[in-house]
């Protein structure tokens, strides 16, 4: 192969490699969200946007049941109407002998009122051997909510 030719191969290569690994950055950094509303998508600014941390399961809002989780698709990332919602949040405890125990009250819920245009958190806080699920405004750092049951 001439000079030429290997100049040409090489920036053939070289621009596949790049375009391959642009896609592979670029796709781990969009965000699909699961709309729990009807309708057209809605702007950023017109939801309030939820991202579930590992180790809590959302189970319900308000009565759409999704379970996200390890093994489960629904999620971790949500958009919903603004206003008060009521978000069911389980959680897996681990016993002494660390192996995974599910629980006999595996969940909690949390009403809470959510503001257009925010992002939010849901996430658990392990005491021991119980727990407590939270949602957290990402643009104030304010908790949200009140567990009720």
């Amino acid at each position: 192969m001439s000079s030429t030719g290997q100049m040409i191969y090489m920036k053939r290569s070289l621009t596949s490699l790049l375009f391959v690994v642009v896609s592979i950055l670029g796709s781990g950094c969009v965000r699909h969200y699961l709309r729990d509303y009807d309708g057209e998508a809605l702007a950023p600014s017109e939801v309030s946007r939820i991202k579930v941390l590992e180790g809590a399961e959302l189970f319900l809002i308000d009565d759409h049941q999704y379970v996200t989780g390890p093994v489960f698709n629904a999620g971790p990332y949500f958009e919903i109407l603004p206003g008060q919602h009521r978000f069911t949040i389980g959680f897996d405890l681990v016993n002494d002998g660390g192996r995974e125990e599910r629980q006999s009250i595996n969940y909690r819920s949390i009403l809470a009122d959510m503001a257009p245009g925010n992002e939010y958190e849901i996430g658990v806080v392990e005491h021991g051997k119980t727990w407590q699920p939270y949602i957290m405004n990402l643009q104030t750092g304010d908790y949200v909510g009140k567990v009720d049951r």
